[in-house]
């Protein structure tokens, strides 16, 4: 990850913050993200790491204007947003996010798996091959209109948890039958590669072929801060990194 002067990126890895106003192309923009979601973005010894981290460190040494990266759990982060004490990046568009959020163009397209225990595989090709499984899933998160209004509804056998690396841990222990996890098999193998429990027994995991949708991420801001001119130049310096090849692997 590249090093910037202190005066363009800070991070905060804790402490709320006051409701941000409109911002200018000199104040601070406050943005929130998942504390574990590997290989994306995820703290690593107290520092925020991962693609969505390079990004905002990008924007920020590229416009001149300070970002504060704060890492949560996701649900802790999505909230701070939500109230408005500043944006979030790493999350999905749904019809009911876009009445409450301004959204940036597409940053990263991020593979949802189904992972289960090997000899447990089942076939899996759409959300009614669900039916009768226990499933853990991320608490406050997105994973397509369908399968929300399926899972809302209770059709779903749905337990929510704080942590992808607690859930791979229940899935080991037979707590629950399938777990979704995000960031295709790359965010997998960083799960299992980051807990000694889980790497103990890596070779017992499996995704299975079908994943669960592909879920495109992005920077997003409550309405009400009125972030929508932020939003413009950070696209437009999305835009320029995607011709100059800066961030190979932003989304289209």
């Amino acid at each position: 990850m590249p090093t910037l002067p202190k005066a363009l990126f800070w991070i905060l890895l804790a402490t709320p913050l006051a409701t941000q106003v409109q911002a200018s192309e000199t104040s601070t923009i406050t943005v929130f993200a998942d504390e574990n979601y590997p290989p994306v973005i995820y703290r690593d010894q107290q520092q925020p790491t991962g693609f969505l981290a390079d990004v905002l460190h990008y924007v920020a040494k590229a416009q001149g204007q300070p970002i504060q990266l704060i890492l949560y759990p996701w649900k802790r982060a999505y909230v701070s947003a939500e109230y408005g004490k500043g944006g979030v990046v790493g999350v999905s568009k749904t019809a009911p996010r876009e009445l409450l959020f301004d959204f940036s163009a597409p940053i990263y397209h991020d593979d949802i798996l189904v992972v289960v225990m090997k000899g447990h595989e089942f076939a899996f090709e759409n959300l009614n091959d669900l039916h009768g499984k226990k499933i853990g899933a991320q608490l406050g998160a997105s994973y397509g209109t369908e399968a929300d209004i399926l899972i809302n509804s209770q059709t779903l056998n749905v337990e929510r948890d704080q942590s992808q690396t607690a859930r791979l841990g229940k899935l080991l222990r037979g707590r629950i039958e399938a777990a979704f996890i995000g960031n295709g098999q790359a965010g997998l193998d960083a799960l299992l590669n980051s807990d000694p429990e889980l790497k103990a027994h890596r070779d017992e995991f499996v995704a299975l072929h079908t994943p669960l949708t592909r879920d495109t991420l992005y920077l997003a801001f409550n309405k009400g801060m009125h972030m929508q001119d932020y939003l413009q130049r950070f696209n437009q310096t999305l835009k320029q990194a995607r011709i100059e090849h800066k961030l190979p692997e932003l989304a289209d």
